[in-house]
């Protein structure tokens, strides 16, 4: 049998007992591509070759992890409220 602990308190979540799940993707956000003279003018295969420079000691790892990073959390029902009144923790959750 599986067993799950829920990652906020590390209370065992019963088999019996709904367990919900939290999932997180942080992602680069791009806006839209605006194009100037001055863009036209910049040297980019130097800018290129500084990029390259930069992440030749980069693994793909860290290289994937400044594009996208995934996290997955079980979280019992008592966490999984606590969570919803403040889910950056920007609030004392103990107030509300």
């Amino acid at each position: 049998m599986i067993r799950y602990t829920c990652d906020m308190c590390g209370r065992e979540i019963k088999p019996h007992i709904l367990r919900y799940k939290v999932n997180i993707d942080v992602i680069a956000a791009y806006d839209t591509l605006v194009i100037t003279k001055e863009d036209l003018k910049r040297d980019f295969q130097k800018e290129i070759k500084r990029l390259l420079e930069k992440m030749k000691d980069m693994d793909e790892e860290e290289l994937m992890e400044d594009i996208w990073k995934n996290f997955s959390f079980d979280l019992c029902k008592k966490c999984r409220d606590i969570y919803l009144k403040s889910p950056l923790g920007l609030v004392n959750t103990e107030e509300l």
